[in-house]
């Protein structure tokens, strides 16, 4: 099982503007993978995250977003921008096999996933929150780096990324 916590915070401010551009955000997630049977091929990984801006003095590309590789995978990313944002991922990956080359061992896998969110405005009524489906076919070396080609469809039509991480 693995748990990675995260919390940022922050204060932004423009020094010589004219625009009373100040106020302050966190940014917390929580990420959890639990391996659904013994040999660890099988499994369920978790996260929730968002963001909260403090005060009301932000400008449009400082507003807390969803959208892209982290939030909401089938859409590009910022889609959505408000006061505050919150996401779900929910992910389930198979490893398919293994195969070794001269330099390092690989694996190689599929992921399904299906992620939710939505953000906020002040004096708005929309409840609407928003999803996507998809999958990957991912290639993993020394459990250090990913390589993954992943397609998800959402409300927008759908979303094609290719995503190399250091993380998985």
């Amino acid at each position: 099982m693995g748990l990675d916590v995260s919390l940022t915070a922050g204060y932004k401010t423009n020094i010589d503007s004219d625009f009373d551009n100040e106020f302050a955000y966190i940014t917390p997630h929580i990420a959890i993978d639990h391996r659904l049977n013994n040999s660890g091929s099988l499994v369920l990984a978790t996260k929730i995250g968002g963001q909260a801006i403090l005060g009301d003095n932000f400008e449009l590309y400082h507003a807390a977003d969803l959208g892209g590789g982290s939030s909401l995978r089938g859409f590009r990313k910022e889609r959505f921008l408000g006061k505050y944002s919150m996401y779900q991922n929910t992910d389930l990956r198979l490893v398919l096999g293994n195969f070794k080359t001269s330099i390092l061992p690989l694996k190689y896998g599929i992921t399904g996933g299906f992620d939710y969110g939505r953000v906020w405005l002040e004096d708005d009524n929309s409840d609407k929150w928003h999803n996507n489906v998809g999958g990957s076919f991912w290639v993993s070396g020394l459990e250090t780096f990913t390589a993954n080609l992943g397609y998800y469809g959402s409300s927008d039509g759908g979303r094609i990324a290719f995503v190399l991480g250091f993380a998985f």
